[in-house]
């Protein structure tokens, strides 16, 4: 068997979140391209495995002693020449590897890797049922590749319409086979050319309550002078940031009031209070 079994990664999650799934699935996904076999012991770790035990398998003699073990099963035939024979049997001519018992058990090998493929299939298998039968998802249609084409015009010619469709050559692909694109729209190739590129830029400069009120995102003045900018925001004239409407003489001033709460040295709670009269 494998000397250090697979180990799953298990992020912090809670179980239930669609994120969290989501997550396990992504990292599972990067460490373990191909999935995680249900049985994922191959041909080799099985011989490994026999070698271990045969050396536990006794021999006893008629007067039921030790008489040595099984551990000349395999004798010394490395597992490289044992797999080798295994995936060609006419291309081996050791005597060793054609003992009747030893091909009957390299058969057994033979099968169980059989076995184990359709066992580490049955996964893939169950999801492609839940998809396909109980979903009823069908697969997307295929999506052509998409592709920029320079042309360049030959000597002489000073213009040519290239209609949509036309058929263009692009080599070959990895299974040997001729690849063409097609134009999408009608081209008009000719021999203009760009004289010169120029780009708008808008600087801009964003100021919300934020701003306004923190120093450290660049608010200036006392508190009293802050708190204007923020009401400035909210109610200046004509255009947020501008200045307070100015109350009619004959009204009481509006008083607005804010209160900024801070921690003693003592550690009691106290309120501070400052009253601002947003009337001229």
């Amino acid at each position: 068997m494998a000397d250090t079994p697979t180990e799953i990664p298990s992020p912090r999650r809670d179980g239930t979140s669609q994120f969290a799934r989501l997550q396990a699935t992504r990292i599972i996904s990067d460490r373990f391209p191909d999935g995680v076999g249900v049985d994922e012991r191959t041909t080799r770790d099985l011989l490994g495995f026999l070698r271990g035990y045969s050396e536990h398998v006794i021999y006893y003699d008629e007067g039921n002693d030790p008489a040595g073990d099984w551990s000349g099963l395999l004798g010394e035939l490395s597992d490289d020449e044992i797999l080798a024979f295994i995936e060609n049997p006419s291309a081996s001519a050791d005597d060793r590897l054609r003992r009747p018992h030893f091909v009957l058990l390299l058969a057994l090998f033979k099968l169980l890797g059989t076995a184990r493929d359709a066992l580490n299939g049955l996964v893939p298998r169950h999801l492609d049922y839940y998809y396909r039968d109980v979903l009823r998802l069908l697969p997307k249609p295929p999506v052509p590749d998409r592709v920029f084409v320079l042309f360049d015009l030959a000597n002489g010619t000073q213009a040519t319409r290239i209609p949509a469709g036309t058929r263009l050559p692009a080599g070959r692909d990895e299974a040997k086979r001729e690849r063409f694109f097609r134009t999408d729209a009608d081209v008009v190739v000719n021999r203009a050319r760009i004289g010169r590129l120029a780009t708008v830029f808008t600087d801009k400069l964003l100021i919300g309550l934020a701003e306004a009120r923190d120093p450290r995102k660049g608010a200036l003045g006392t508190k009293e002078d802050r708190f204007i900018a923020m009401l400035r925001l909210a109610l200046g004239e004509p255009a947020p940031g501008g200045r307070c409407r100015s109350m009619p003489a004959s009204r009481s001033p509006t008083r607005c009031c804010n209160r900024w709460r801070r921690w003693s040295r003592s550690r009691q709670r106290r309120c501070i209070c400052s009253i601002t009269s947003c009337a001229s």
